[in-house]
């Protein structure tokens, strides 16, 4: 997952490919993101009932339901979203999530813990995902943190994330909306 500049996403005219992502293993001998799967259950509730980590996911600990949905591809009259576990040395530190709306709006959302904070590893994983996804043709891929969560907003500028302005998502208050320059 070595750091790189991709081309510009205007010059991106090429259709997304669902199937680029729901395969989607990137690994670099120290982080390894992999799709979710039934043996992730326990840490994923456990991620998603702390309130360090649904204060900025939703706000509320999420039930085993909204859990079980996040371990395989998530499809429904908004789009669709693929979730994956973030390994720092086979352990569990974060999850991604990257979705695409009906309309081809495409993002990605993430986390990780806070024992793997601070290291640049978020920037790390997130550049390599968007240029993954951008070599694999997606264009216009846009990241929405909460526009009090400074520190996942500077990593999201590290990871090549520009700031667009804000937006108010339903549910979780303002973000703001980053694109993948």
């Amino acid at each position: 997952m070595k750091p790189r500049v991709p081309q510009t996403m205007a010059d991106r005219n090429q259709p997304m490919q669902e199937s680029d992502v729901s395969k989607l293993v990137l690994a670099d001998g120290e982080i390894t993101i992999r799709p979710t799967g039934a043996g992730d259950e326990a840490q994923l509730f456990a991620w998603f009932t702390d309130p360090e980590i649904y204060q900025w996911w939703g706000g509320k600990p999420k039930t085993r339901e909204y859990v079980l949905r996040r371990l395989s591809v998530m499809i429904d009259d908004d789009g669709t979203a693929w979730p994956f576990m973030i390994l720092c040395k086979d352990e569990p530190i974060g999850y991604l999530q990257i979705w695409l709306d009906t309309d081809g709006a495409a993002g990605l959302d993430m986390f990780l813990t806070s024992a793997f904070r601070g290291r640049g590893l978020g920037a790390r994983v997130a550049h390599a995902v968007a240029c993954h996804l951008c070599d694999a043709g997606w264009s216009r891929l846009t990241a929405d943190p909460a526009v009090d969560n400074a520190s996942a907003i500077r990593m999201w500028e590290k990871a090549g994330f520009e700031k667009t302005g804000t937006i108010v998502d339903i549910g979780d208050g303002p973000s703001e909306l980053m694109v993948f320059r």
